[in-house]
């Protein structure tokens, strides 16, 4: 999965040594959603306003 992203996104992503420590701390993941979603509402608002 990470090569499809990596194609996708051209960035240099490879697979943690430790899995188990990656999968445990989804921290950086959760904030990137949450701002995904609050700038897709910004926008939704903004083109309801058009």
């Amino acid at each position: 999965m990470y090569k499809r992203l990596r194609n996708i996104t051209g960035l240099p992503l490879t697979t943690g040594a430790d899995l188990v420590e990656v999968i445990s701390d989804m921290g950086a993941f959760v904030q990137v959603s949450r701002m995904i979603k609050r700038n897709a509402v910004k926008l939704s608002k903004i083109c309801t306003d058009l």
